[in-house]
């Protein structure tokens, strides 16, 4: 969505991003913007900080809403290049893809096999994304929750967001990040739990 269609007055996206423009014009012109807010690193109390930072200040929670809206923007072009780039190297190569996101649709334009992505430790939103690292609970790490979690994952072909929606989501490979504190834990319960199930861990296969 560009600036103009979120905001009905060029001064009200001025009350938000205080640029010494004074209309959509001469905004045009400027080369530079200065960020009138400071956003910290993601992680630990600095998550907890900027969501009460965000919450205390809707000018400043209304600025972030369009640098990350402006990320997504960005990021669908990157993912339409990358999908580019490995069918120009090899067309049989498999591109690994974050179920129901914007890579399937990139890899689906650049005529890819796929394997869609879930993640064992993360938790998910009602719209299928994954819930934001600054905020509580993003990252599991309950091993034994989130061994049965993937088994579900797997057999139901979906994922239950935080507020306990289904979400059908195709479940090829699983991610555990390496960086979770337990990891290795986690990822011989997963295996194990699959296991029990009746479900086989193996390489990726494209039909």
């Amino acid at each position: 969505m560009r600036l103009e269609e979120r905001y009905r007055e060029f001064s009200q996206f001025n009350a938000v991003w205080r640029t010494p423009a004074r209309s959509w014009e001469e905004f045009g012109t400027i080369g530079h913007v200065e960020a009138p807010f400071f956003r910290m690193p993601p992680g630990g109390l600095n998550d907890a900080l900027e969501i009460k930072a965000n919450q205390a200040n809707a000018v400043r929670a209304a600025f972030f809403a369009d640098c990350d809206a402006f990320v997504a923007v960005v990021a669908e072009a990157y993912f339409e290049l990358c999908a580019s780039a490995i069918r120009a190297v090899d067309p049989h190569l498999i591109f690994v893809v974050l179920a129901n996101s914007r890579l399937v649709q990139a890899g689906e334009a650049a005529n890819l096999p796929m394997v869609h992505e879930v993640f064992a430790d993360r938790a998910y939103e009602d719209d299928g994304s994954l819930v934001s690292r600054r905020k509580p609970g993003a990252v599991l790490h309950d091993a034994k929750a989130i061994a049965q979690r993937v088994v579900r994952m797997v057999q139901d072909g979906a994922v239950i967001s935080v507020t306990g929606k289904v979400i059908k989501m195709r479940t090829d490979t699983v991610c555990i990040h390496g960086d979770t504190p337990g990891a290795v834990g986690i990822a011989r319960g997963v295996r194990q739990a699959l296991k029990d199930a009746g479900i086989d861990v193996a390489p990726f296969k494209v039909n």
